[in-house]
């Protein structure tokens, strides 16, 4: 039987866009990138983006916490998944916060809510929405964006993110359990030495070292990113609803962050 589910809102508002200008067509053809954002359109959209960030700042925070409780729990593998899709849900909210939108219709396009705006869109690349999200990002932010001033392996740090999650997801012949690639070896000894919460402490010390290491930045990057929204989270008219911030400080408490650090994410 088919998920009930709500979607975002301003998914649900460009679709509607969508349908008419295939109902008007006289073929029902129609390219969302030929429509030009009106200021009604504008005034609709901002307030929904932010709640929509919301929502995906909340899924980054769970999945950073389920992502570090994997790996307390030697599913090292897992851990790499969930961390890196934490940085995909928290960059996203960060192109939202930034009042940049990202709508699926027959491709993905990257919507700036301005008015005279027309919807983009790139190559195949772009279509997917976990490459597509990072990189429109990278395109809109390589100038500003701190986890794009430097590189891993040449690479950038949220290319490098995504490529460790889809080795560990689809090329790699299995999962690695009861063993771990060797560059996430030292992090993980860390942790099970010294528990998270003292790692956590120990990269936000130098963010410049560990956001750029191969041995860190698996865990490090998606936990700086997460500071980094959740002060435009705090910043917002916007707030997750009470029992999901129960729900985030009963998690983040359990790897053993101290109240200033729940706080610094959640308020």
């Amino acid at each position: 039987m088919p998920i009930n589910f709500n979607r975002r809102l301003t998914q649900g508002y460009c679709a509607s866009i969508c349908d008419a200008g295939r109902l008007a067509a006289p073929d029902h053809k129609y390219n969302f990138k030929t429509y030009t954002l009106t200021a009604a359109d504008c005034s609709a959209l901002l307030p929904m983006a932010k709640k929509d960030a919301v929502g995906l700042y909340y899924n980054a925070l769970v999945s950073f916490v389920q992502g570090c409780h994997s790996l307390m729990a030697g599913c090292v593998s897992w851990a790499c998944v969930e961390l890196y899709y934490s940085i995909f849900y928290a960059t996203r909210a960060n192109l939202y916060y930034k009042d940049y939108l990202l709508i699926r219709d027959r491709g993905l396009y990257l919507v700036k809510i301005l008015p005279n705006e027309h919807p983009v869109t790139k190559d195949k690349k772009y279509n997917n929405d976990h490459s597509g999200t990072l990189l429109h990002f990278i395109d809109k932010f390589q100038n500003s964006d701190y986890l794009c001033s430097n590189t891993i392996d040449t690479m950038n740090v949220y290319m490098w993110l995504m490529d460790l999650r889809e080795t560990t997801n689809y090329r790699h012949k299995a999962f690695n359990e009861p063993q771990c690639f060797t560059e996430l070896a030292t992090a993980v000894a860390s942790a099970k030495t010294n528990g998270i919460a003292k790692v956590l402490g120990d990269f936000k010390a130098d963010f410049g070292t560990y956001c750029f290491s191969n041995n860190h930045a698996w865990l490090c990057a998606p936990y700086f990113k997460l500071i980094e929204v959740g002060a435009m989270y705090k910043a917002g008219p916007e707030e997750l609803s009470q029992e999901q911030e129960d729900y985030v400080r009963l998690s983040l408490g359990g790897l053993g962050m101290d109240v200033a650090g729940i706080k610094e994410l959640i308020g």
